[in-house]
């Protein structure tokens, strides 16, 4: 199966080893772990938890129309908020 990595410099690069989203032949688009970070900044939001959620959910138009809420215990970079989505793209990128 053919995937590209998505890159984009619409929102804030993900911190480490990790990358927006992948794009999967056939048309799925798993986008990846978004984290509160500002895209003017490049700094993570601070409290409170409110705010968390709504730089990550800015964030995420930049990439897809998509989102999914996701609780874990522990993020990368001591996040507080990291939002998944899977969505079908109207067409593969060429």
């Amino acid at each position: 199966m053919r995937k590209e990595v998505v890159f984009t410099e619409r929102v804030p690069a993900p911190p480490g080893p990790y990358s927006r989203g992948v794009l999967a032949e056939g048309r799925p688009f798993f986008l990846l772990g978004q984290i509160p970070v500002n895209l003017e900044t490049g700094e993570p939001e601070t409290d409170p938890i409110e705010e968390h959620f709504r730089r990550t959910v800015e964030n995420i138009p930049g990439i897809v129309n998509a989102r999914a809420m996701v609780e874990v215990s522990s993020l990368p970079g001591g996040m507080a908020v990291e939002i998944e989505a899977i969505t079908v793209l109207p067409k593969v990128r060429e």
